[in-house]
């Protein structure tokens, strides 16, 4: 068995062996990565543990918002080097996935120190 941690040491892993259980811990979606074809159903040698999730994104928007009281804007920090970082439409305010929810999502996008 292996154990990953991080994206690039899965990926790593997941290009040396086919055969060879891994297991992973990432702060990513490992779908959208391509680590595994569904959270539900892995697949492959893969399996692991991921902090990242669609699903209670609006859950903690609603959170941000209630602490944030009368001041709504939230500013999203993006990688600028390409990675995947999510879909951020599902956490669009008073969109399907955020009823009744006012607060607005600015993007910016931030350069790796070498890429200044």
């Amino acid at each position: 068995m292996l154990a990953a941690v991080g994206s690039p040491a899965v990926a790593a892993a997941k290009a040396t062996t086919t055969t060879t259980p891994i297991v992973f811990y990432v702060g990513v979606d490992p779908v959208s990565f391509g680590f595994v074809s569904s959270l539900s159903r892995p697949g492959g040698n893969l399996t692991g543990v991921t902090n990242f999730s669609l699903e209670v994104g609006p859950k903690r928007l609603e959170l941000l918002a209630d602490l944030l009281g009368p001041q709504k804007v939230v500013g999203v920090l993006l990688n600028s080097s390409g990675a995947k970082v999510g879909d951020l439409s599902a956490l669009e305010p008073n969109g399907p996935d955020c009823p009744n929810l006012a607060v607005i999502l600015p993007a910016h996008s931030v350069p790796r120190r070498d890429e200044r």
